[in-house]
């Protein structure tokens, strides 16, 4: 992505912000088990499943839960569809032709339009599905979410004898630095960020599925000078977060710089052509001198993305329990 199309796609997200904070939203919940279909009513309608035993997850790791419900597309999952299969929950991969619709996943046929699935059986026990419950906004649907989590914790708590929760209650004080750390972070995270700035940046964001997303950027004025690196860390399950600034000589700025020589990274497209589900997402944004440019690659294993990526998670003196 060049300058100009990123500034250009950047305006245009910019412009509806408000209509889409404002999408009514409608949710299925499965009164057994809790599993969760959400439906965004967008143009091109929006779906997202989550299976019911995220509490039981959280309490006993993973390890821990037996696994009921292996039958099932995933244990959370989202796209655009209109159609949801209610066998193995996928949504991305229906078919149709003129007189039949299935799921290219499971090869069922028990094939629901979202605005049918009231009192249609749950995919992962077979209960019957709630009626829809809708909301007018995104923030009504997050406070609903959040009032869930907490019934689902306090049941798993209550099943398997369990006396602390997961659920950390916090102070005025608590929340005012839980505040904080979050405007750290979105300072960084900003997509006008790299743009904004008029010296040399090189900016990798590492999304995870599994762990905190991490954000390292590096920035400096003139060719021969040192620069600084920040490591920014996405805030775990219990609210902690890491974050850290460090001098960065000259010599490895020049290392980074040989790298995106190597692979004639502002010519060539550098881009793999791959996605996954479940992975990562590599992000690198560089802007060096008058040039600018920007790439996305699903869960590299080689590559100017890889080869700066692993690089800058070396110079930040950070471990890295698991890079994928």
């Amino acid at each position: 992505m060049t300058k100009a199309e990123k500034i250009a796609l950047l305006e245009k997200i910019e412009k509806y912000p408000i209509e889409d904070k404002a999408l009514r939203h409608v949710m299925y919940l499965c009164d057994n088990c809790d599993f969760k279909i959400t439906i965004t009513d967008r143009k091109k309608t929006y779906i997202s499943c989550e299976i019911g035993n995220s509490a039981e997850r959280a309490l006993l790791g993973i390890e821990n839960v037996k696994n009921e419900y292996s039958h099932l597309f995933g244990t959370y999952w989202q796209g655009s569809s209109d159609d949801i299969c209610l066998d193995c929950g996928s949504i991305n991969i229906i078919k149709r032709n003129d007189s039949d619709i299935f799921c290219e996943y499971c090869s069922s046929r028990n094939v629901v339009f979202w605005q049918n699935l009231a009192g249609k059986k749950c995919p992962a026990c077979n209960f019957k599905l709630s009626e829809g419950k809708e909301f007018d906004n995104e923030k009504d649907l997050d406070n609903y979410g959040d009032k869930l989590w907490k019934e689902c914790v306090a049941k798993a708590m209550k099943k398997h004898g369990i006396e602390k929760s997961i659920i950390k209650e916090m102070t005025e004080e608590e929340e005012k630095i839980l505040k904080k750390k979050i405007e750290l972070y979105q300072f960084y995270l900003d997509s006008w960020y790299v743009i904004n700035r008029n010296h040399n940046i090189i900016k990798f964001c590492y999304q995870r599925s599994f762990h905190p997303e991490i954000l390292i950027i590096v920035e400096w004025e003139k060719e021969d000078q040192d620069g600084k690196l920040t490591f920014v860390q996405d805030m775990d399950d219990d609210f902690n977060n890491l974050f850290k600034e460090i001098k960065l000589d000259n010599i490895r700025i020049k290392t980074l710089l040989s790298i995106l020589e190597k692979y004639n990274f502002f010519v060539e497209s550098n881009e793999i052509d791959r996605m996954g589900l479940d992975g990562s997402i590599w992000q690198l944004e560089v802007q060096h001198n008058e040039q600018f440019k920007e790439i996305n690659v699903w869960s590299p294993k080689y590559g100017v993305i890889y080869d700066i990526g692993k690089l800058l998670i070396e110079y930040s003196e950070v471990e890295i329990e698991e890079l994928y």
